[in-house]
């Protein structure tokens, strides 16, 4: 596959360089740091019930999202997403403690 490596030496810092990578991927790469990230938050803290574990785990993902958005690696629907996500399943702890 190729790609368009032109612009290359205007690379500076580690964030181009996970920009390009992210750019040449297709725009993959945030999203699968965002799926990996949830999958191992959520089998890490699996010793707790499962909503709790889900709870955790979205928490954690949300942040890392948020991260993510600001090196441009996610669009707004992922992390509309991924909130919206993390804020069921604060509601649902919550409510299965009472």
């Amino acid at each position: 596959m190729a790609g368009n490596f032109t612009s290359l030496h205007n690379i500076t810092s580690l964030v181009d360089v996970v920009q390009v990578i992210h750019e040449q991927s297709g725009g993959v790469l945030g999203n699968g740091f965002v799926l990996v990230s949830f999958v191992v938050a959520y089998v890490v803290s699996k010793r707790f019930d499962s909503d709790k574990a889900f709870a955790v785990a979205s928490f954690i993902t949300a942040i890392m999202t948020i991260l993510l958005k600001q090196l441009s690696l996610v669009n707004d629907y992922v992390l509309i997403l991924v909130l919206a996500l993390a804020s069921i399943s604060a509601v649902v702890t919550i409510l299965s403690n009472n």
